[in-house]
């Protein structure tokens, strides 16, 4: 616009340029919102309305307005999502022109859960253990960075697990399995020992070691496994020693001629059982003949081993009576039942004792002016 002005006799005198505002009430409407339309809980995500340049006052507002924080200046706008809050959002813009208020623009987005991932935690292990690598999520699928989740490994190791979601992207979390060495253990090698021997279970370690049994001193009655284990950091390695006991079986036969013992690879000696036993020059063979009725026993050394047997009754089936110049015979022999004791000639009174092999007396029958005694031995044990 321009102006004139004259002077006092009424002249114009110059033109004046002079700069006017026309007061207008456009736009009708602030603008239209430009943003995302998914968002994240926790994020945080700008916004911009394009309004005209005489529209002011820019007021932001959320509804449901728990759903995060405004922070704005004039036509932009940032918002920090609440970190809680999941669901559709409506975002508003008023503003004023010079005509006064105008209505307010919307926008309507929706706010996605951030993908949620719960691990195990880590874990110690000894080395050649397993463990199963354990997640869990409510936002999809987990995947671990190995392929089988049941692990061994030989050494600490990370392992990764991830999931994901269509809008929050992906979200990650690692484990830490750490392996701890096992002891070392040496335990002595599998021993032979006679019966009744004792042998001392030894083994090494860099760790404590226990054994299966309190007294490390042990004489088994057979072959017997002992289990030494070492432990270390709480890992354990256990080892067993096998103790062979040699085995020394012996049976001694008894016939009406001699006494025989069955060993073979074996030397012998044989015994007399008459209170405290007495080497038989000489009788180191496994048959052994007495000359008169008595207890014997025989020791047997085989493979290192002696083992004595129990004392042996022997009974001569007809012998010579020296003081009385009796002979003796004696029938059936061997017998279950019933048996016969005969001498050469009468005798005024004949006393017997029958004895077992182990030496006790089992029952004792006289009989006066005989040359025979009949014994019932049905109720009398083998032996």
């Amino acid at each position: 616009m321009h102006s004139r002005f004259t002077d006092t006799k009424d002249r114009w005198s110059g033109v004046v340029p002079k700069l006017c505002t026309v007061d207008s009430c456009e736009p009708t409407r602030v603008g239209s919102i430009s943003g995302v339309f998914n968002a994240c809980q926790g994020q945080e995500v700008e916004f911009e309305v394009d309004a005209s340049l005489n529209v002011t006052d820019f007021a932001w507002a959320l509804v449901p307005a728990e759903a995060g924080t405004i922070t704005s200046k004039g036509s932009h706008a940032s918002i920090h999502w609440n970190s809680e809050f999941t669901g559709a959002v409506t975002l508003s813009v008023e503003g004023s022109n010079p005509c006064g208020s105008l209505p307010p623009s919307t926008f309507d987005l929706v706010i996605h859960p951030i993908p949620v991932l719960e691990l195990m935690p880590s874990v110690a292990i000894c080395e050649g253990e397993e463990v199963e690598l354990i997640a869990s999520s409510g936002s999809g699928t987990v995947i671990w960075n190995v392929e089988n989740t049941l692990v061994s490994p030989i050494e600490t190791t990370v392992y990764t697990a991830v999931v994901s979601s269509e809008h929050c992207g992906d979200k990650a979390e690692t484990v830490t399995i750490t392996v701890k060495p096992l002891p070392w253990l040496i335990i002595m090698p599998d021993e032979h020992i006679c019966p009744d021997a004792v042998v001392n279970l030894e083994a090494e370690s860099n760790g404590v070691i226990t054994w299966n049994v309190a007294d490390m001193a042990v004489s088994p009655g057979i072959t017997t496994s002992y289990r030494a284990t070492a432990t270390l950091d709480e890992c354990s390695v256990s080892d067993e020693v096998e103790i062979i006991v040699k085995t020394m079986e012996l049976e001694v036969v008894s016939t009406p001629d001699e006494l025989s013992v069955v060993a073979e690879n074996a030397s012998f000696q044989w015994y007399t059982c008459d209170g405290e036993a007495q080497i038989i020059t000489g009788e180191i063979y496994s048959q052994f003949s007495p000359v008169q009725s008595g207890f014997y026993a025989v020791s047997v050394n085989r493979d290192g081993c002696t083992v004595m047997s129990e004392c042996i009754q022997f009974v001569k089936s007809s012998v010579d009576d020296i003081s009385y110049n009796q002979k003796i015979i004696l029938y059936p022999n061997p017998t279950s039942d019933r048996v016969t004791l005969v001498l050469s000639k009468r005798a005024n009174l004949i006393e017997l004792s029958v004895y077992n092999v182990n030496g006790r007396l089992m029952f004792e029958k006289s009989k006066k002016s005989s040359d025979n005694v009949a014994l019932d031995l049905s109720d009398v044990p083998n032996g």
